[in-house]
């Protein structure tokens, strides 16, 4: 999923996802079924007739995630999911992300985001200057020394 909307602006948010599923699904029956799922699945039945440019950054942040999953990957790459959210969306794509995870999707993060980041994950890298800093459990992470030096500074908690 990317930074920025990966939705198609001018349509709505189920002829988004239906555009998808009709690129990916060639059974018609199974892309209805699918869509509806996905729409239910991340709160956008509401919003389904509304145009995704409409949409707030929180619901465009569903979307796309939920245009990422038309496929059923087992690993989705998510690149700043929190960027330029409020605090109540930030919450809910934490949740999404745990849903998925709980459901045998992994998830990569990419994330400047780092208290929301490590909130969300079991295991992270830091990385500076293209080489790994720090690996592990978030909480090892925010004990490494060479990585608070680097990154977190020496107050940063979660």
């Amino acid at each position: 999923m990317p930074q920025n909307s990966a939705c198609l602006l001018n349509l709505s948010v189920e002829s988004n996802l239906e555009a998808i599923a009709e690129i990916k699904i060639k059974d018609k029956v199974k892309r209805k079924e699918i869509t509806q799922e996905l729409l239910a699945r991340f709160g956008l039945d509401n919003i389904k007739h509304s145009v995704a440019n409409s949409l707030s950054g929180g619901e465009r942040r569903r979307l796309s995630i939920s245009m990422a999953l038309v496929t059923k990957p087992s690993i989705l790459l998510l690149d700043e999911p929190f960027s330029a959210l409020d605090p109540l969306s930030v919450e809910t794509i934490r949740n999404i992300i745990s849903d998925l995870q709980h459901s045998s999707i992994s998830c990569i993060l990419s994330d400047h985001n780092i208290s929301s980041t490590l909130q969300s994950v079991d295991r992270a890298i830091l990385i500076s200057n293209s080489i790994v800093v720090a690996e592990g459990p978030p909480r090892e992470l925010l004990n490494n020394k060479l990585a608070k030096q680097l990154y977190f500074g020496q107050d940063f908690t979660i």
